[in-house]
């Protein structure tokens, strides 16, 4: 457990096999952590209903070194309604180190839930062992929840989803300084956050919040801190990016508080590297600039920026104590008509 000799493919996998659990191993040092594959979809998934908890992947036995699996540390592909980590405390798995994502929910896997699990760091938050990336959701992946994890010190983003991976669900996690964005958004009427604060997102860390590429539409980002702390009173944003970043259609911003970004708090624009003008996006009832304290700002540099972007509606929102701007409109990049800006407060 100390030293590397590592299987040259994964350390544990589970082929078409059911109701299995896989719970307090160490496993390092090898081509993949965990996965449970189905080599070719039989049109019925059978890998179905197994449980991954408790496990230290990629660690050495010490518990604080890396010994890091070359590709997922946990990797789902295909497989349906398994449970990875668990719904009370200390069920999670530890998963650090790896050579792609942490953990990879893929090629239709659906019903999967991915809860209370470290992800690049421990527990107690006093390592800081990188994946590549923290959790990635793609090839199809649809009707997953990703809740209340910790996702931090991760190379790249902490959750990344592609543009097919649909109808997913991230809430209550603690996503923080990853090297990039903290959620990289691509798919479609995925949710991030919920109903009510007790499905809050906290992201922070030195790059941006959440990232709606110009794929993503019909998604719903609500209830999320973004740049702040877990109480909503410390700026813990850093660099120069924007809060939430919209360059698709469709999508809905509503009551997130969104401060301390170096950048615009939100912005909706074109990308130059995609045709798609962002429309028929809803910023509505966001705290944008401020503290969770009555009266106390974070400020963005901006609060809300526009640019080449049509049919877009900002509404009920505080946007309050930025440097610069409120709401800045611009039409650098193209055309930005038909804004409907109504009952906002912008002080």
């Amino acid at each position: 457990g100390m030293i590397e000799v590592g299987n040259l493919s994964a350390g544990i996998v589970i082929t078409n096999a059911s109701q299995n659990k896989i719970l307090d191993n160490l496993i390092s040092g090898n081509r993949g952590g965990i996965g449970f594959w189905e080599a070719e979809d039989p049109g019925e998934h059978f890998t179905r209903n197994n449980i991954v908890s408790r496990n230290r992947i990629g660690l050495k036995a010490n518990g604080t070194e890396w010994l890091g699996n070359s590709y997922s540390g946990i990797s789902v592909m295909r497989g349906n309604d398994n449970l990875i980590g668990g719904l009370t405390p200390g069920d999670g798995n530890i998963v650090v180190g790896s050579g792609t994502s942490g953990i990879t929910l893929s090629l239709d896997a659906s019903g999967n839930r991915v809860l209370r699990n470290y992800v690049g760091t421990n527990p107690e938050g006093t390592i800081a062992i990188s994946n590549n990336t923290g959790i990635a959701i793609e090839s199809g992946a649809s009707n997953n929840t990703v809740g209340g994890n910790t996702i931090a010190f991760n190379e790249l983003v902490g959750v990344h989803i592609d543009p097919d991976a649909n109808e997913n669900k991230v809430e209550g996690n603690r996503i923080r300084e990853n090297g990039g964005e903290g959620i990289y958004l691509a798919g479609q009427d995925n949710v991030i956050g919920g109903t009510n604060d007790a499905y809050r997102n906290m992201i922070n860390g030195p790059a941006g919040g959440i990232v709606i590429a110009p794929e993503g539409t019909g998604n719903l980002i609500e209830y999320n801190y973004i740049g702040t702390d877990e109480t909503g009173t410390k700026d813990l944003a850093e660099g120069d990016y924007d809060g939430i970043q919209i360059g698709g259609s469709n999508n809905v911003v509503r009551n997130n508080l969104i401060s301390g970004y170096g950048e615009d708090g939100i912005d909706i624009s074109s990308w130059s590297s995609s045709p798609v003008i962002p429309e028929n996006n809803l910023v509505e009832s966001n705290s944008i600039g401020l503290s969770s304290t009555a009266g106390e700002f974070i400020p963005n540099l901006n609060g809300i920026f526009l640019n080449a972007a049509t049919n877009n509606t900002i509404f009920d929102n505080d946007v309050a104590g930025n440097l610069q701007y409120g709401i800045h409109i611009v039409d650098e990049a193209g055309p930005t008509l038909n804004i409907r800006i109504t009952e906002n407060r912008i002080y």
